[in-house]
């Protein structure tokens, strides 16, 4: 493949990833989780209130038929920039003010970073390469199962929204309706990343093992040391049940996902009583 082919896919793969995953949830994060108080707990922040939002956002457009790359990238950048309005506006940051200068960066704070980048690495090299490396070169699914749900999220992209029959064991029949957000939000993503469908899939697929890793890691965080936390993410994410799970593109890993994120807020909100 031609390196700047390669790269400009890579950079547009980033940028819509960060739309999806990252930037809402950071903008809007602050509404529902304030007081976050390490780097990883705002990035965990941003990651889960982002998933959220775009989940919502996308099953609102695909009910309305209105599903397509520029009204998801409108969406989801008018949310980012209310919550960035809003922030500013309590803190008192207005135009022409300025940002308050951030305090410099500490040894202490040099160490948590390098050593969040080097359990950063370790989880990635022990999880989600692995589990890429299980489907190179061809990337195709392990499980047929994967070819099902994959065919809810395209059609549903092809159309803009929810079709009303499909065809099913030499029949037409009723729309599955039971993870409606997930196709939407899967739909969403295959529409925005670049590169083939199985390019695209895999994309997402190792973005959702890799929010795994950080929530649960989070949710252990809450009990043992930050380590301790990291090692129970590998462990639990390396389970032969849930690595056959999220090696194949499933509504159910995104739903798990979504459970270690909501069991992190309501052990915050149970201890800190908010």
């Amino acid at each position: 493949m031609d390196p700047i082919a390669l790269l400009t896919s890579a950079v547009m793969a980033t940028i819509v990833s960060a739309l999806l995953f990252l930037l809402p949830g950071a903008a809007l994060g602050w509404l529902v989780l304030p007081g976050a108080s390490t780097p990883l707990g705002r990035v965990g922040r941003a990651a889960g209130v982002s998933l959220l939002a775009t989940l919502v956002t996308c099953t609102v457009l695909a009910r309305f038929g209105v599903l397509t790359g520029p009204a998801i990238v409108l969406s989801l950048t008018s949310l980012t920039a209310v919550g960035v309005v809003l922030r500013w506006s309590r803190i008192g940051v207005g135009v022409g003010v300025g940002v308050p200068w951030r305090r410099p960066m500490t040894r202490r704070t040099r160490r948590w970073w390098a050593a969040a980048i080097a359990g950063s690495l370790l989880a990635l090299g022990l999880i989600v390469l692995p589990s890429h490396l299980g489907v190179r070169p061809s990337l195709l699914p392990v499980s047929s199962t994967t070819w099902y749900y994959l065919n809810l999220a395209q059609v549903t992209a092809d159309l803009g929204g929810f079709p009303a029959q499909l065809a099913e064991w030499g029949a037409l029949r009723p729309f599955q309706t039971d993870y409606l957000p997930i196709t939407a939000h899967t739909a969403g993503a295959l529409l925005l990343l670049p590169g083939d469908i199985l390019a695209r899939l895999e994309v997402y697929r190792l973005i959702i093992l890799a929010l795994g890793l950080l929530f649960a890691a989070l949710l252990f965080r809450r009990f043992v040391s930050g380590w301790a936390a990291l090692l129970g993410a590998i462990l639990l994410m390396g389970t032969v049940r849930l690595e056959q799970k999220f090696d194949g593109y499933r509504p159910e890993t995104v739903a798990l996902v979504l459970a270690l994120f909501t069991l992190w807020l309501a052990d915050r909100a149970l201890a800190e009583r908010s």
